[in-house]
This record gives structure tokens, C-alpha cells and sequence, in this order.
């Protein structure tokens, strides 16, 4: 019953109990007997264990809203080079997969336009590494489940395309095309069901975190804390884009520099108007 971090916990409290009632409080750890000893001992061990095993867990764990990772992912290191050329077919053959088991997914892309399938045949072409290319976006496509699972809506088909450095890129369409979905996808919000997506080289399925620190998000709401100051706020997201320590105050105070925001570093941003002059 030990191994239960609650049971351990008790039995400590029960054990001083009985010792301060019947003989000498314990004034220290050596003052302990051998049970309370060990139920220290598992305590501290199992915090461990359990922290670990929550970080394992939340990685690889289906959730709502993150990219599910391999179970071997913190293995990924030593099996990069190996792997390397590997990744980039594996949404080929997913995709290859799928379009075997549905005639109806097949009969989508026949219906594409001209200049659609132009660009896909583009980005096939393309090969690994992709460090040159801010975006490849290769055969992705997201499918949400409604009812408990027996309707699914077709929220992202088969996108492909490819954007070079120097354009600026817009996506645009009605309501319910497909446009958040696929932000969501490329920030690893969403997991996709087939195809991949490469950031800066890294794709969002086995490299979301490297994907993140070439990227940036502007959601449609302020994305900002009421109770933190303007200095606070870039100071955070400096840390997120992985900025050292020894830059992080020099790019701080450029970034406030270039809006005009250096003389109200200090404020906290319930306190800002939202207009300059």
C-alpha cells in the first residue's frame, strides 16, 4: 500500500502522531523509524516518476488540441539521419492508403481546378531538405467527426501549395472554407489525417517544435493579459521564439523601438488606449 503516494503520506502523519503521543517528537529526519523512512522515500520518488510520466503522457496522449507525437519521440534524436528521408513519403503513402479506401475521395480531387492541380504537381516535385521554401504545404487534409463519430465533415481537402522567401501569401474564402482549419493545423493545434506541412524545413507532425520558432500567430482576438506590462509580454514571447537570455532585452527594446511603445514599457496593457500619437 505504500506505493499509493496518499497512503505513504498518511502513514507519516499517523507515525509522528504516535511518537509524539508515546514517547520523543521527532526533531529530524535520523529521529525517524524505518517505515517513515521509506515513506519518505517513495514519496520523493514517486513525484519523480509521476512528473515524467505526466510530460510522456501529455505528448503522446490523444488530445483536443495538440499534435500526438510517436511513443519513441524522445528517441527522435538518435534516429534523425536514419529517418530523414523516410518522413517526407510517409504522407505519400497515407495519403496513397486512403485514396485505395475511398472512391469518394478520389472523385474530390478529380474535380479540381486546372491551376490547382498545376501547383500540386509543383510541390510533388519538390524534395527534402525544404529550409529554403518559409512553407511547403503537401496533400493535407483535415476531417471533423460529428454526432459521436457516425457524420464527418470534410473540413480541409487535399491542400498543396508552396511559397517562396520574399511573398507575402493570402488565403482567402468564404465561411466554412476550410481556413482556420488549416492554420490550425500548421500551428499544431489540429492534427491532420493525411499529408504534412514543412516550416522553415520542419515539418508539424514529427518537428512542431522547431516548426514554432519560425513562426508567428495573430489569432482574431487580443492575445494579451490585462495584469502584464508591455515589456512583460514581449519578454514572454521572446522566450517562446527561443531567444537567449543575452538578446532577449536588446531585441525587446528594438521591437518597442520600432512601434513606439519604449516609453510605455512599464504599463500594463489594461492601462493602454490603443492609440498612439
Amino acid at each position: 500500500m505504500q506505493i499509493y503516494p496518499p497512503f505513504a503520506f498518511c502513514r507519516i502523519i499517523y507515525r509522528l502522531s504516535i511518537r509524539c503521543s508515546n514517547f520523543v517528537c521527532a526533531r529530524g529526519f535520523f529521529d525517524f523509524d524505518n517505515e517513515m523512512k521509506e515513506c519518505l522515500f517513495i514519496l520523493y520518488s514517486s513525484a519523480v516518476i509521476f512528473m515524467l510520466l505526466g510530460v510522456y503522457l501529455n505528448q503522446v496522449w490523444p488530445q483536443r488540441y495538440c499534435v500526438i507525437k510517436s511513443p519513441f519521440y524522445f528517441l527522435q534524436s538518435v534516429f534523425k539521419k536514419k529517418r530523414s528521408n523516410k518522413k517526407c513519403d510517409n504522407s505519400y503513402l497515407e495519403l496513397e492508403k486512403f485514396q485505395t479506401e475511398n472512391h469518394n475521395y478520389t472523385l474530390e480531387l478529380s474535380e479540381e481546378d486546372e491551376d490547382v492541380q498545376a501547383e500540386k504537381e509543383l510541390v510533388n516535385k519538390l524534395h527534402p531538405p525544404f529550409h529554403e521554401y518559409p512553407l511547403i504545404i503537401k496533400n493535407l487534409r483535415k476531417v471533423y467527426k460529428e454526432n459521436g463519430g457516425r457524420q464527418t465533415k470534410i473540413a480541409v481537402k487535399d491542400v498543396s501549395f508552396q511559397i517562396k522567401k520574399g511573398e507575402v501569401f493570402g488565403l482567402l474564402g468564404p465561411n466554412g472554407a476550410g481556413k482556420t482549419s488549416l492554420i490550425s493545423m500548421l500551428t499544431g493545434l489540429h492534427q491532420p489525417e493525411t499529408g504534412n506541412a514543412w516550416i522553415g524545413g520542419y515539418d508539424i507532425v514529427n518537428e512542431i517544435d522547431l516548426a514554432h520558432n519560425h513562426m508567428g500567430v495573430c489569432p482574431q482576438f487580443d492575445l494579451l493579459w490585462p495584469d502584464l506590462t508591455v515589456e512583460e509580454h514581449l519578454l514572454f514571447y521572446a522566450r517562446i521564439r527561443g531567444v537567449s537570455k543575452q538578446n532577449e532585452n536588446v531585441i525587446v527594446a528594438n521591437a518597442m523601438s520600432d512601434v513606439r511603445l519604449t516609453k510605455y514599457a512599464k504599463f500594463a496593457t489594461n492601462q493602454l488606449s490603443g492609440e498612439f500619437y
